[in-house]
């Protein structure tokens, strides 16, 4: 493997451990509780990472990732949730957040905050996400990528005003 794709892979398997505790916060309803945000964010962090290292689900989570990136992401989705989730919101076309699964929620938060802190092309970001939805929550043939594809379209146009 080359260093450029040990790097993308890195940055892959981080946003999808990213997934991984935004999706345990929200499962666990801890995403809109102000006592103890840096303890529960903390708590998630590292029941993500301790997940990641079981055999059971070893095969699952990825071992190769950038903790620094993870961090980074987690603590603005975290800390910015009812920014970001006023942004998804407002870019669902007859559709409500709350209707969206715990996993493709988890995904969208993690491309939105992407996109608000702009480091990364948009196209990569909407790319990564649509991967990890093909990966983690794609049931019925490709109607989820679709649905989020479209959804990031619109996030972008809410982001970048177009």
């Amino acid at each position: 493997m080359n260093q450029e794709t040990n790097k993308v892979s890195k940055r892959h398997n981080t946003r999808a451990l990213a997934v991984g505790v935004m999706y345990s916060l929200d499962l666990n309803k801890n995403l809109y509780i102000e006592d103890d945000k840096n303890l529960n964010l903390e708590n998630a962090i590292s029941d993500v990472l301790a997940m990641s290292q079981t055999e059971f689900l070893s095969d699952v989570f990825p071992t190769l990732f950038n903790l620094d990136f993870l961090r980074s992401l987690v603590n603005k989705c975290y800390f910015e949730i009812a920014k970001i989730d006023e942004i998804i919101a407002n870019s669902l076309v007859k559709y409500t957040i709350d209707r969206l699964s715990y996993v493709d929620r988890a995904i969208i938060r993690i491309a939105t905050c992407e996109l608000l802190i702009g480091e990364t092309p948009k196209n990569i970001i909407i790319n990564e996400a649509l991967e990890l939805t093909r990966e983690l929550s794609n049931i019925e043939g490709d109607n989820q990528v679709k649905f989020n594809n479209r959804l990031l379209d619109n996030i972008v146009g809410t982001v970048y005003g177009k």
